[in-house]
């Protein structure tokens, strides 16, 4: 499968006057125009139709369920969308979405977001696209032969969600979320290596770390076992007192 990219911007709100009774705002998410990485997607060859067979609408692209530092939460996926083809107030090609937010009793998150798009506060949208041919290069030169500029053309793409964000992309925005990601995945490494601060984790490698982990928690079931395995246990007081020692913190590997 090819690698999943994001592309970030201010977006354009749309409200109807039922918008509390429908919970359903029109956002562009996307235009067709030279973005900050460079790239320039392909607006007559885009592929909705995955999308609108399941149109979810997420917040801060957390939908995937594949990041170490938060447990996959339902929530996060806020309302459905319905995305089509259409252009701006300024007659710019534009990737257009609805989204019906989640009722309140349902899910807080969307309450809170839908609430929060209302006021104006979240105004970015980022989708989540997939490349479906190749994506190509222009270089731009000067009169010298030096160059100046590159443009990436893409041949067409999938939508695969969108996601109401908190900041636009750029390049400072990117690396404070991956020092914030960072932050918390070491976090979350200190809560399993309790015997070992901030500044000896920071100084190990991975594979250093992932020892330790699998040391420390897998390493004691991994002794229950071999222990089991010398005999017979007919009352299961050596299963017992091992669980015991391993609910007290005290079961060494």
């Amino acid at each position: 499968m090819d690698e999943v990219k994001y592309f970030q911007g201010v977006c354009e709100k749309r409200t109807k006057d039922d918008v509390e009774e429908t919970r359903t705002v029109e956002f562009i998410i996307n235009t067709e125009s030279k973005d900050r990485v460079k790239d320039i997607l392909n607006y007559d060859n885009w592929n909705l139709e995955n999308y609108n067979a399941n149109p979810i609408v997420g917040y801060q692209h957390n939908v995937y369920g594949d990041n170490m530092c938060n447990p996959p939460n339902p929530d996060d996926v806020i309302g459905t969308g319905k995305a089509y083809l259409g252009t701006t107030d300024k007659g710019v090609r534009a990737l257009i979405s609805t989204v019906k937010f989640e009722p309140a009793s349902l899910n807080p998150t969307a309450e809170k977001i839908f609430r929060k798009v209302l006021a104006g506060t979240l105004k970015a949208a980022s989708v989540g696209i997939m490349p479906t041919g190749k994506i190509t290069r222009e270089d731009t030169k000067n009169e010298k032969g030096e160059l100046i500029d590159f443009t990436n053309k893409w041949a067409g793409q999938e939508l695969l969600e969108w996601s109401i964000v908190n900041i636009p992309a750029n390049a400072e925005a990117v690396r404070r979320s991956l020092k914030n990601h960072t932050m918390a995945g070491l976090n979350f490494v200190q809560t399993l290596l309790q015997d070992y601060g901030m500044k000896e984790i920071k100084s190990m490698t991975v594979q250093q770390i992932l020892d330790l982990v699998e040391k420390k928690h897998f390493g004691a079931a991994a002794q229950m076992e071999l222990e089991l395995s010398r005999g017979p246990d007919p009352n299961f007081n050596k299963y017992m007192e091992r669980l015991t020692k391993m609910q007290n913190g005290q079961a060494k590997s």
